[in-house]
């Protein structure tokens, strides 16, 4: 009750504040507006931001919750940065839930921050946070924010970054990711390989799409071939053998080592089983005759 009645406070104070405190006046939000072009000669220039959240944590000396990113910009009208913190459901766009604080900062800053003295401990909160990079005309255009090096997911600039009581959690945009060693975006299920034996019931993964085998198959057919293939679906709309286990809990595979007879490794988030021993492990376990796919490990 006493949280309740500190966050009805801290909401009525900002709704009383907010036309006096420039400091809580929000850019206007430009959700499908095109990127700025200059033209020059037969061509044009696109301007172009990019902002690399590097880590949120907690200070304890301070009671301060800090935002740390990077960003490069070719344009040349971005004056700085709105640090924006809200509840878990506040929405920028439809400004839904409750706005907590936004930090502005310069164009050449590297974090925002969040004091926390009127809500308490930061790990009884799950905060939504935005990092808007504002122009002149305090307005916001497109904007493409990273993790790891790896582009979020967003809709237009409405890119929600959630930290759950003391743990971030992001969103990958996997439509943008085709690396199989980002373990969100991967299904586990093996790819189709036309050299490998498939049994009944077996499934793979070809040109985005998964398949069942109806038979025992020995021969190149690819999945696309109905005789000896069921299409099942696209991934994540149909159910996959899962191991409901961590992927770091199983041996990572790797290439020349040497395995036992029904020892489990992951490969690409899947994970297989050793049907006999081999001294050097050549191919990897979704093209191998010798491994068996077991099913998807989690993500650590």
């Amino acid at each position: 009750m006493k949280v309740f009645l500190r966050l009805l406070i801290l909401s009525l104070f900002f709704i009383a504040c907010s036309s006096d405190d420039d400091s809580l006046n929000m850019p206007t939000i430009i959700m499908k507006a095109p990127k700025m072009e200059i033209g020059r000669l037969a061509s044009a220039n696109y301007f172009y931001t990019r902002i690399d959240l590097k880590s949120i944590y907690y200070v304890y000396d301070g009671n301060n919750l800090v935002v740390e990113f990077s960003s490069e910009t070719t344009r040349p009208d971005e004056k700085g940065f709105q640090i924006v913190f809200g509840n878990k459901d506040y929405d920028a766009q439809t400004g839904n839930g409750i706005l907590y604080y936004v930090d502005n900062v310069g164009k050449n800053a590297t974090k925002g921050t969040f004091n926390l003295d009127d809500l308490g401990a930061y790990q009884d909160y799950e905060f939504t946070i935005y990092i808007f990079p504002v122009s002149t005309n305090n307005t916001i255009a497109d904007y493409d924010l990273f993790y790891n090096s790896i582009p979020l997911k967003g809709n237009g600039v409405n890119k929600k970054i959630r930290y759950n009581f003391g743990k971030l959690d992001v969103e990958y945009d996997c439509s943008k990711i085709t690396d199989p060693s980002v373990c969100e975006c991967t299904t586990g299920v093996p790819k189709w390989h036309q050299e490998k034996r498939y049994y009944t019931n077996d499934i793979v993964e070809y040109n985005g799409t998964i398949y069942k085998a109806k038979m025992e198959i020995t021969s190149y057919f690819p999945p696309t071939n109905s005789t000896s293939w069921d299409k099942v679906g696209l991934p994540g709309t149909v159910e996959i053998p899962l191991t409901n286990e961590l992927c770091s809990s199983y041996l990572k595979w790797e290439n020349g080592e040497s395995y036992v007879a029904d020892t489990k490794v992951t490969f690409d988030k899947g994970v297989y089983a050793v049907k006999t021993t081999t001294m050097s492990s050549q191919k990897n376990p979704s093209e191998s005759n010798n491994f068996e796919f077991i099913g998807a490990c989690e993500c650590d």
